[in-house]
């Protein structure tokens, strides 16, 4: 585990702005659960790969998928 305190941090402060920002101009409880779940699933997707930067990202999980479709369209 190769990680800066720093980019923790940073990464942490990033998030509460972000929050604090978009927070203010939601109006319905709805949106607002809605928001926090996608940005709690992004914040701790973002904060795991800082800890593990080998692990894959989405683009290797979809790579195998449409490699088939690839070659057929690049002929």
């Amino acid at each position: 585990m190769n990680i800066s305190l720093n980019s923790l941090f940073a990464l942490v402060v990033a998030g509460i702005a972000m929050v604090a920002y978009d927070w203010r101009s939601m109006k319905d409880i709805r949106t607002k659960a809605v928001y926090l779940v996608l940005f709690g699933c992004g914040f701790t997707l973002s904060v795991t790969l800082l800890f593990y930067p080998e692990l894959p990202g989405p683009s290797d999980l979809l790579r195998p998928i449409f490699a088939p479709a690839a070659k057929l369209l690049l002929k």
